[in-house]
C-alpha cells in the first residue's frame, strides 16, 4: 500500500461555468466601482471648478464696487494682449482664407480636415485613456 495510485475526482456538472459566473459578476462589480469612484471625482473637481469661479467672480465684482477706478486701469492693462489676440485672429483668418482661394473649393480642405480629426481619434484609441479601459491589451 506503499505506492498507491490516486485518481483525481473530476468536478462537479456545471463547475466552470459556475466559476465563470463569479468571474463575470466580479469584473462587473469592480467596474460599477471604478465607474462610481471616477463620477465622484468627476462631480468633485466640477464643483470645486464651479466653486472657484463663483469666488473669483464675486472677489472681482465687490472690488469694482468698492473702486470704480479698476475697470479703467484693468482694461489698459489688457489693451495689449487683447490687440496681439486681435492679431492673431486676423493671421489665421488670412491663412484660411488665402488656402480656400488656393484650392477653389471646399472638398479638399474638408477632406484634410477630416484626416486630421481620424488621426487625432485613432491617437487618442491607441494612446489614450479608452487603452485603460479595455481588459484587453494589444501586444
Amino acid at each position: 500500500m506503499m505506492n498507491s495510485h490516486k485518481t483525481m475526482i473530476a468536478p462537479q456538472p456545471g463547475f466552470t461555468a459556475r466559476v465563470m459566473t463569479r468571474l463575470a459578476e466580479r469584473e462587473r462589480a469592480r467596474q460599477r466601482r471604478r465607474a462610481w469612484i471616477g463620477a465622484l471625482i468627476l462631480i468633485a473637481v466640477a464643483l470645486s471648478l464651479i466653486a472657484f469661479i463663483v469666488i473669483t467672480l464675486a472677489t472681482w465684482i465687490t472690488a469694482i464696487i468698492a473702486e470704480p477706478g479698476v475697470i479703467a486701469s484693468v482694461i489698459t492693462a489688457l489693451a495689449p494682449i487683447i490687440d496681439r489676440a486681435r492679431g492673431l485672429i486676423e493671421v489665421l483668418w488670412i491663412a484660411l482664407a488665402a488656402i480656400a482661394r488656393g484650392t477653389n473649393n471646399l472638398a479638399p480642405i474638408a477632406f484634410a480636415l477630416s484626416v486630421l480629426m481620424l488621426t487625432m481619434l485613432w491617437t487618442r484609441i491607441v494612446f489614450g485613456p479608452f487603452q485603460r479601459l479595455s481588459s484587453q491589451r494589444v501586444a
